[in-house]
């Protein structure tokens, strides 16, 4: 075999086991992203249902203690501040007669996050 024909044979399966490679590399790259986004997902859902459970307790029950604990577990601060306005004659839900904001750290675009839930609209 000519010397040329063996360098362009060694050329062409070099090439074929660097695409083999590539094109397995880019599948098991692809395969790990869905499972850890997988992860991710199941790790927010179960944070958020923790979250939930806290948030059955009555908000004027709400100590420093337990807005640090819900502000670690949200990855944010919470604040809890009670209206200045007299709560109209009907009865209220809890956390109509305070407002709740959680402020998040910087984001990516460096601008601070945050979150106030609108209270449920009467009607």
């Amino acid at each position: 075999m000519p010397t040329f024909a063996r360098n362009l044979s060694l050329a062409i399966l070099l090439l074929l086991a660097f695409l083999t490679a590539a094109v397995g590399g880019l599948a098991w790259l692809q395969k790990e992203t869905l499972r850890l986004q997988a992860d991710a997902v199941a790790a927010k859902r179960a944070q958020f249902v923790k979250a939930i459970e806290m948030l059955q307790r009555d908000p004027q029950t709400w100590d420093e203690t337990f807005q640090h604990d819900l502000g670690a577990l949200l990855g944010g601060t919470v604040t809890l501040t009670q209206r200045r306005t007299s709560p109209p004659p009907r009865q209220l839900a809890p956390l109509e007669s305070c407002h709740l904001t959680i402020r998040f750290p910087e984001t990516t675009d460096g601008m601070p996050g945050s979150f106030s839930p609108r209270p449920p609209s009467a009607g």
